[in-house]
Protein backbone atom coordinates (compact mmCIF):
# COMPACT_ATOMS: atom_id res chain seq x y z
CA UNK A 1 0.00 0.00 0.00
CA UNK A 2 1.09 3.40 0.30
CA UNK A 3 2.12 3.18 3.64
CA UNK A 4 -1.09 5.32 5.67
CA UNK A 5 -3.48 3.19 5.61
CA UNK A 6 -5.48 1.75 8.38
CA UNK A 7 -3.19 -1.20 8.79
CA UNK A 8 0.16 0.82 8.91
CA UNK A 9 -1.80 3.03 11.45
CA UNK A 10 -2.64 -0.26 13.77
CA UNK A 11 1.04 -1.41 13.37
CA UNK A 12 2.66 2.02 14.49
CA UNK A 13 0.19 2.67 17.06
CA UNK A 14 1.26 -1.14 18.61
CA UNK A 15 4.89 -0.16 18.21
CA UNK A 16 4.64 3.34 19.09
CA UNK A 17 2.90 2.22 22.90
CA UNK A 18 5.26 -0.05 24.21
CA UNK A 19 7.53 2.92 24.36
CA UNK A 20 5.28 6.18 24.67
CA UNK A 21 5.86 8.71 27.29
CA UNK A 22 3.27 11.03 28.13
CA UNK A 23 3.45 14.49 28.40
CA UNK A 24 3.57 16.89 31.28
CA UNK A 25 1.88 20.65 30.36
CA UNK A 26 0.21 22.76 32.32
CA UNK A 27 -2.75 24.83 30.68
CA UNK A 28 -3.81 28.24 31.40
CA UNK A 29 -3.37 28.41 35.11
CA UNK A 30 -4.02 24.65 35.93
CA UNK A 31 -1.69 22.31 37.95
CA UNK A 32 0.44 20.41 35.77
CA UNK A 33 -0.70 17.57 34.21
CA UNK A 34 0.15 14.23 32.41
CA UNK A 35 -1.58 13.41 29.24
CA UNK A 36 -1.50 10.77 26.63
CA UNK A 37 -1.93 13.62 23.34
CA UNK A 38 -2.83 16.86 22.39
CA UNK A 39 -3.90 17.90 19.35
CA UNK A 40 -4.34 21.61 18.15
CA UNK A 41 -6.35 20.86 15.11
CA UNK A 42 -7.93 23.30 12.62
CA UNK A 43 -8.63 20.65 9.63
CA UNK A 44 -10.42 17.60 10.61
CA UNK A 45 -8.29 14.67 9.97
CA UNK A 46 -4.73 13.82 10.05
CA UNK A 47 -5.07 12.36 6.61
CA UNK A 48 -6.04 8.78 4.86
CA UNK A 49 -9.46 9.26 7.20
CA UNK A 50 -8.45 9.71 10.49
CA UNK A 51 -10.36 11.42 12.13
CA UNK A 52 -8.43 13.93 15.29
CA UNK A 53 -11.25 16.08 15.40
CA UNK A 54 -14.79 14.99 13.51
CA UNK A 55 -16.09 19.10 13.99
CA UNK A 56 -13.19 20.83 12.74
CA UNK A 57 -14.26 23.16 10.04
CA UNK A 58 -11.39 25.40 8.83
CA UNK A 59 -13.50 28.44 8.09
CA UNK A 60 -15.13 28.57 11.34
CA UNK A 61 -11.63 31.42 12.96
CA UNK A 62 -11.36 28.33 15.69
CA UNK A 63 -8.77 25.71 16.17
CA UNK A 64 -9.75 22.57 18.28
CA UNK A 65 -7.49 21.04 21.07
CA UNK A 66 -8.15 17.75 21.43
CA UNK A 67 -6.95 16.11 24.71
CA UNK A 68 -6.34 12.48 25.15
CA UNK A 69 -6.02 11.44 29.14
CA UNK A 70 -3.55 8.22 29.74
CA UNK A 71 -5.46 4.79 29.47
CA UNK A 72 -4.77 1.38 29.36
CA UNK A 73 -3.65 -0.80 26.22
CA UNK A 74 -7.48 -1.74 25.24
CA UNK A 75 -9.04 1.94 26.04
CA UNK A 76 -5.96 3.30 23.75
CA UNK A 77 -6.73 0.59 20.60
CA UNK A 78 -10.22 1.17 20.63
CA UNK A 79 -9.57 4.80 20.52
CA UNK A 80 -7.16 4.18 17.38
CA UNK A 81 -10.37 2.43 15.67
CA UNK A 82 -12.23 5.31 16.86
CA UNK A 83 -10.05 7.72 14.62
CA UNK A 84 -10.84 6.09 11.46
CA UNK A 85 -14.94 5.73 12.51
CA UNK A 86 -15.06 9.55 13.36
CA UNK A 87 -16.32 9.49 16.72
CA UNK A 88 -13.32 10.06 18.72
CA UNK A 89 -15.20 12.57 20.97
CA UNK A 90 -17.57 9.87 22.29
CA UNK A 91 -14.19 8.12 23.57
CA UNK A 92 -14.19 8.35 27.61
CA UNK A 93 -10.22 9.23 27.57
CA UNK A 94 -11.44 12.34 25.22
CA UNK A 95 -11.92 15.81 25.39
CA UNK A 96 -12.11 18.20 22.92
CA UNK A 97 -12.55 22.26 23.25
CA UNK A 98 -13.10 24.92 20.67
CA UNK A 99 -10.59 27.82 21.15
CA UNK A 100 -9.06 30.62 19.14
CA UNK A 101 -6.49 31.25 21.61
CA UNK A 102 -4.68 28.41 24.24
CA UNK A 103 -1.82 28.75 26.11
CA UNK A 104 0.29 25.89 27.64
CA UNK A 105 3.46 25.38 29.75
CA UNK A 106 5.30 22.35 28.68
CA UNK A 107 9.24 21.13 29.02
CA UNK A 108 11.39 22.28 26.81
CA UNK A 109 12.54 19.64 24.34
CA UNK A 110 8.86 17.66 24.45
CA UNK A 111 8.72 15.97 21.37
CA UNK A 112 5.52 17.41 18.83
CA UNK A 113 4.67 17.03 15.60
CA UNK A 114 3.84 20.11 13.05
CA UNK A 115 2.42 19.56 9.73
CA UNK A 116 3.58 15.93 9.81
CA UNK A 117 6.86 17.39 10.62
CA UNK A 118 8.79 15.95 13.82
CA UNK A 119 10.40 19.01 15.96
CA UNK A 120 10.80 19.58 20.04
CA UNK A 121 9.66 22.64 22.06
CA UNK A 122 12.15 25.38 22.77
CA UNK A 123 10.00 27.50 24.99
CA UNK A 124 8.29 26.85 28.17
CA UNK A 125 5.45 28.88 27.20
CA UNK A 126 3.80 28.45 24.42
CA UNK A 127 0.31 30.37 22.91
CA UNK A 128 -1.43 29.56 19.85
CA UNK A 129 -3.86 32.25 18.45
CA UNK A 130 -5.75 31.94 14.86
CA UNK A 131 -5.23 35.04 12.53
CA UNK A 132 -8.59 34.66 11.14
CA UNK A 133 -7.67 37.42 8.51
CA UNK A 134 -4.72 35.44 7.33
CA UNK A 135 -6.79 32.16 6.67
CA UNK A 136 -7.62 31.96 2.78
CA UNK A 137 -10.15 28.74 1.68
CA UNK A 138 -9.62 28.10 -1.96
CA UNK A 139 -12.78 25.87 -3.10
Amino acid sequence: GNGRGLLNYVRATFQTLSSFQSIHLSLGDDKPKELFSLTIANANQYGNDAYISPFSDVQDAQFEVVKIKKGNYWQLSKLGISLFLKNIHKHPLVEISSNNVFELKVPIGTAFHLDGESLRTTEEYIKINIHSKNLIIIV
